[in-house]
Formats: C-alpha cells, sequence, structure tokens
C-alpha cells in the first residue's frame, strides 16, 4: 500500500456507461485518489455489442496495483454472461 500524501488528491474521475439495447440499464463509477501518493484501486465497466450485456467491476487494491490491475487484463467478455431476463 502507498504512503500518505501531504493533503489529499481531492479530483474526482467519473465514468458512465448506458445500455443501448432492450435490457435497460445505467452505471457509473467515480474515483478520487484520497491521501495516497498512488492510486492502486481499479474497475471496469464493459458492454457488449449490442449493449444489452455487461460487465462491472470495482477491485480494491489493498494487495497493491498489480492485484487490482489483474481482472481486467483478463480480457472479459460480456458475452460469455447471459442476457438481462425479460419483464
Amino acid at each position: 500500500m502507498g504512503a500518505f500524501a501531504s493533503s489529499p488528491i481531492d479530483a474526482v474521475r467519473v465514468e458512465r456507461r448506458t445500455s443501448q439495447g432492450s435490457c435497460k440499464w445505467r452505471a457509473a463509477v467515480a474515483e478520487m485518489q484520497g491521501w495516497r501518493i498512488t492510486h492502486e484501486d481499479a474497475h471496469f465497466l464493459e458492454t457488449g455489442q449490442e449493449g444489452s450485456r455487461a460487465f462491472f467491476g470495482v477491485l480494491d487494491g489493498h494487495g497493491g496495483k498489480k492485484a487490482a490491475g489483474h481482472v481486467p487484463v483478463l480480457n472479459i467478455s460480456p458475452t460469455k454472461f447471459d442476457q438481462c431476463p425479460e419483464g
């Protein structure tokens, strides 16, 4: 885990996604570095081509940047998951 800074880095980065398919959903993630010198967390919002499938993850960097960064490089595709249920 990283060391602490003398003041927090309070800039907030926001990423948003909205479905384009028949399954309606919206998702967002916001991240802020805070008091740490390095930002070790990671996230991903992956959507399928038609927008009806998605795979989301928020990865805590308590194990260090490598631990949090490992899952996104696995190239997980939302097409491997079932579509949202009807209704």
